[in-house]
C-alpha cells in the first residue's frame, strides 16, 4: 500500500506483516520452511537481518531493552561494545516521548558517523513492551531535529516496532 508521508512529502511502500505471517496477530510469528505452518513459541528468525546486523559488528544497547532481541544480536555480531562510542549498532528503548527528548541529543553526539541508531517503541496500538506508545510521527520528528536521517522501519518482535536512523552527513563527508 502507498502512503503519503506527512513530513517528507514522499510516498512510502507500506506491507502488512499480516501477508507473510498466516495468522490474525503477525508480530512475533513464524513461518515453519518444513511445513509452512506458524508458531507463536519461537523467535524470528530474521531478526538480525532485520536490524542490519552482520557478523564482526558491535552492539550496544541503552534503556530497557528486549532480551531476545539482545540474545539474538549476541549471536550474530561480534560482541557486546561497553561503551556506545565503540558501537556499530546501536539500540535505544525510550521509556517515554521525554525521555526520548531528553536522550536523544547525547546519543547522537555519542554516535559514530557510520553506526546506526534504532530506536525501539511498541508497535502501533500497543501500550505494553519497553514504554508508552509514541506515534511513529513524534519518534521521526525528534530524530530529524537531533540531526538523524531516517532509513528502515520494522517489526522487531511480537511487541516492538523499530526506527533505524543515521546521523545526516555534514560537510559532505560525514563528519
Amino acid at each position: 500500500m502507498l502512503v503519503n508521508d506527512s513530513l517528507t512529502g514522499l510516498e512510502r511502500m507500506t506491507i502488512s506483516a499480516a501477508r507473510f505471517y498466516g495468522v490474525e496477530s503477525s508480530a512475533g510469528v513464524v513461518a515453519s520452511p518444513a511445513n509452512g505452518r506458524c508458531s507463536a513459541e519461537a523467535p524470528l528468525p530474521d531478526i538480525a537481518s532485520r536490524l542490519g546486523a552482520r557478523r564482526g559488528q558491535t552492539f550496544c544497547a541503552y534503556g530497557p531493552g528486549d532480551q531476545q532481541i539482545l540474545d539474538v544480536l549476541a549471536e550474530a555480531c561480534r560482541a557486546r561494545a561497553a561503551q556506545l562510542e565503540e558501537a556499530d549498532l546501536v539500540l535505544y528503548w525510550p521509556v517515554s516521548r521525554e525521555a526520548l527528548q531528553r536522550d536523544l541529543p547525547a546519543l547522537v553526539e555519542r554516535l559514530q558517523p557510520q553506526s546506526d541508531l534504532w530506536i525501539i517503541v511498541p508497535g502501533p496500538g500497543r501500550l505494553d513492551g519497553a514504554g508508552a506508545s509514541l506515534p511513529q510521527g513524534e519518534v521521526l520528528a525528534l530524530a530529524r531535529q537531533a540531526g538523524l536521517i531516517d532509513n528502515r522501519v520494522a517489526f522487531l518482535s511480537e511487541r516492538e516496532f523499530g526506527y533505524r536512523f543515521r546521523r545526516a552527513l555534514q560537510n559532505g563527508n560525514g563528519h
